[in-house]
């Protein structure tokens, strides 16, 4: 969204799910959560997308540490935090 016109601009070709993160990587290109699935998306800047990775279900906030190239994952309701 640009903030001075409000405008609201879509980050993927199509709707992927139940998103509950969104975290850019080193390529400038963003990860996304599907928190129902547990998928795990990258997105690039022109709006394709790659399904990454499969988790469990509610998988939360995705922390990307730009140093090693993990991505870490909580997973809610199994009281459990993954590490890819």
């Amino acid at each position: 969204m640009a903030l001075e016109s409000k405008k609201i601009t879509k980050i993927s070709e199509k709707p992927i799910g139940n998103l509950d993160e969104i975290q850019l990587n080193n390529d400038n290109n963003f990860y996304i959560s599907d928190w129902a699935t547990g998928d795990v998306y990258e997105i690039g800047r022109k709006g394709e997308s790659i399904k990454i990775l499969t988790s469990e279900v509610s998988a939360g906030d995705i922390l990307f540490h730009p140093d090693s190239g993990k991505k870490v994952l909580p997973i809610n309701r199994q009281n459990s935090v993954w590490w890819y």
